[in-house]
């Protein structure tokens, strides 16, 4: 990694698959397995584990946010299929310009 100029493995990635692994990471601290929400860890601070949990969801409401704002697109025939997505975002950026 460091004969590319990167320290840490996070800098490897591309900004979308960050915010995936942000929460790997959270649910690992948290103790969560599967995917399920998982009542505090013994030892671990309430406050510690509310905002863990808080930035969580903020992450996953985000993340939700945009799978709807594709399937509007889809939906309502704006692209056909997710490939499709880059080259409308390119299009809608040089039409802003």
């Amino acid at each position: 990694m460091h004969c590319i100029g990167a320290n840490y493995q996070t800098q490897l990635e591309q900004p979308w698959q960050r915010p995936d692994a942000r929460m790997q990471a959270i649910r690992k601290r948290l103790g969560w397995h599967d995917g399920l929400y998982q009542p505090r860890k013994k030892g671990m601070h309430r406050a510690t584990y509310k905002r863990l949990f808080m930035e969580y969801l903020t992450i996953e409401d985000s993340y939700l946010d945009r799978v709807k704002a594709i399937d509007e697109l889809i939906n309502t025939g704006v692209i056909k299929d997710t490939h499709q997505l880059r080259e409308w975002k390119q299009k809608a950026r040089k039409q802003g310009e």
